[in-house]
């Protein structure tokens, strides 16, 4: 096992991925709306950078990923309610990834705990 895969802020933000692509995979298919693959992204960024950061090894680095999750987090958050807005998602898909949203930023922000 990886040292981030024991990282309860990276475990949900894997399963924020996994139901953004679930939840998209249908808009996807009626046409590439960049919203929708921004959404993808910054899902992706976000798993990313705690994987990153606990890879390091380093505390200054781990901090400065976990930031950074957090910045791609809200702009998820951002990107959800604007695809929402839009009618491109539909609202029980947005609320569903909303809260996972919520949780990955609360579980991502305890990284910064020493």
């Amino acid at each position: 096992m990886l040292v981030y895969e024991k990282l309860d802020g990276w475990k949900v933000c894997h399963e924020l991925v996994l139901a953004t692509y679930r939840a998209t995979d249908e808009a996807i298919a009626r046409d590439e709306d960049a919203i929708i693959l921004r959404l993808r992204r910054c899902a992706l960024r976000a798993v990313g950078r705690i994987a990153f950061g606990a890879g390091s090894g380093n505390r200054r680095m781990m901090y400065r990923a976990v930031m950074q999750a957090l910045s791609w987090l809200s702009e998820f958050a951002y990107l959800l309610e604007l695809a929402k807005a839009r009618g491109l998602l539909a609202e029980t898909s947005c609320t569903s990834l909303d809260a996972l949203r919520g949780r990955g930023a609360f579980y991502t922000t305890r990284l910064l705990e020493p």
